[in-house]
Formats: C-alpha cells, structure tokens, sequence
C-alpha cells in the first residue's frame, strides 16, 4: 500500500458516515503439540492412586492383625500367669528372744486370670529352727491345692528359733504350683530375716586356770535358761582337749563320756554337772573345752542350738 492509499484511508476514518467492507477473519491452527520428553533427572510424576491403594492395603491389614490377637487373647488369656500377679507375703516378727515359740503367718495372693493347680507351699528354715516339741526343722511342705483366680490363702506356722545373740536368720517360702493342662511347676520365692535379740540358753564352763602334768583338775558346767518358756529336750555335749582323761561325773552322762539329757528347761531354770578328769601336757601349754547345747534328732545326731 503507497502513500496516497494511506491519506485515503485516513480521510475516511475520520469522515462521518463513512463504512468499511466486513473484514474476513483468519482461521486458527489446531495442530497436534508435540509432547515434550522428561529431561533424564527429571522423575516422572506418580498417581495419587497409588499412595492411596498402599495406605488401605496396611489399615486393612493392621484391623486384620488386632483383631486375630484379640481373640487369641480373649479365648487363650486365662491360661497366662505372671509371677508378678503372685504375692507371697510372710507375716512374722523381725525380732525374736532365742528359743522363744512364735508364729508366722504366710499369705499368697493370685491375681492372675488363671487358676493355680496342685499348689505346695514349701518353707526353707534357717539352721537352729526347731518345732515347739524339739523337732529339727530344715523344710516342710504344706499341700495347698487350688488356688483360684483372684483369691489367696494363709498358712500359719509355729516354731522355735536358736542362735547367737545379734544373729540374724532368713526364713524362705517358697510357692510351687502348676496350671491347667501342664505338667511343669512353676515357682515363687520369698524371704524373711528374723534378728535374735537374746541368747535362750548360757553355759559357763568354770575350772582351774593353771595344773601341772598328771594333776587331777575338776570343773563345773553350769546351764541357764533366758528363755521366757520351755526349752524342751535339751542336751549337753562337750568336746575335750587332747590329753585329758574323764574319770567322773555328777550326774553321769546319758551317752558315752560327753553327752548329757538335760531334758526340759523352765524360764530361768539352772543345772549343774560336776566333772572330774585328769589333766596331761606340755608347760604353758593352753587346753580348750568347748560346752554346746542343742537337741538330739530323729537319727540320733546332736544338733546344737545355734
């Protein structure tokens, strides 16, 4: 288009009335767009779909999971025992006067869901145990049977207790049971420590401090109850020292040249035995007598008190 074409139609734009032909539009291009590829760092994009699908797969199989050990627990629960759900709890004094009877008292509590089948409560006694009629006790087992769920027992025991003065002595229950459709035992433990404060029996052995070669020497075993009861079927047994000869005594021993039955002692009660004996050895040499008192058992073996 030259110049004077434009003056033209400038003329006539701006000339009133003036009209122009419809001008035809031009069409418009719909081509397929080539798709761009993925650089090789760029990671392609994941469907949300499948995120999804992951998260409901796990759910259902975490319900699945629960509610299995929930019934596993429901149906099969009764048959779990914890030795934590047991309590043995011993019910006795800390301090006792030697040879004194006391009690004690031993409560088990099942707390557990599961009953306790064929039950045995077995006490441990310390040494210098003995029954109120002078028994050696060293263990005892007291049948329980059952114990149900929820529900506990007492077991009540009496004895009598020998030892040192200060001496302490530990006391140990223990619970032996099965469960239903088992043949192991299981097994609980407790303990209990006893202090004796007072020495139930003194021996105070008295004889010359000094003798020559050959000399007959005589001594005196003295015997004293600080028990505040009965000390039944005491016993006195000596041990001598290489080179003394007994020859007598008053009362005369029950057994052999050493052993006496003092039988039963009341509280405060004292007894005397005379010995008579001849004496050999080197000069300044030191002889021992050593004085026990105890109980003779049931196989007839001497078991001191303390």
């Amino acid at each position: 288009m030259n110049n004077n074409e434009l003056d033209k139609l400038k003329k006539r734009l701006y000339t009133k009335g003036e009209s122009f032909e419809k001008r035809s539009r031009r069409d418009t291009f719909y081509g397929t767009r080539e798709k761009k590829p993925n650089d090789y760092w760029e990671k392609p994009k994941k469907k949300k779909f499948g995120y999804l699908r992951t998260i409901l797969i796990l759910s259902f199989s975490f319900i699945i999971f629960a509610t299995l050990a929930f019934i596993n627990f429901w149906y099969s629960g009764e048959n779990v025992v914890s030795q934590k759900n047991i309590n043995i709890d011993i019910k006795a004094p800390t301090t006792i006067s030697g040879g004194e009877i006391f009690s004690f008292d031993v409560f088990i509590e099942n707390r557990n869901n599961a009953n306790l089948e064929i039950a045995d409560l077995v006490i441990y006694y310390p040494e210098g145990a003995f029954s109120i009629d002078g028994k050696e006790l060293i263990r005892k087992r007291y049948p329980l049977g059952l114990v149900n769920s929820g529900t506990s027992v007492k077991q009540s025991i009496d004895m009598v207790l020998f030892g040192q003065e200060e001496e302490t002595k530990t006391v140990k229950a223990s619970l032996e049971y099965r469960l239903s459709n088992s043949n192991a035992i299981f097994v609980s433990d407790s303990t209990h420590s006893i202090q004796i404060t007072k020495q139930p029996i003194d021996v105070l052995v008295s004889l010359p401090e000094e003798a020559n070669n050959g000399q007959d020497i005589n001594m005196e075993i003295e015997i004293s109850s600080n028990a505040d009861t009965i000390t039944k079927n005491l016993v006195l047994k000596l041990a001598y020292p290489t080179g003394f000869q007994f020859t007598s005594a008053s009362p005369s021993p029950n057994t052999g040249n050493n052993i006496w039955k003092i039988g039963d002692m009341e509280s405060f009660q004292e007894r005397k035995i005379a010995i008579q004996g001849i004496i050999e050895g080197q000069d300044t040499e030191g002889k021992a007598f050593q004085a026990q008192v105890g109980t003779i058992n049931e196989e007839g073996s001497f078991i001191p008190y303390g």
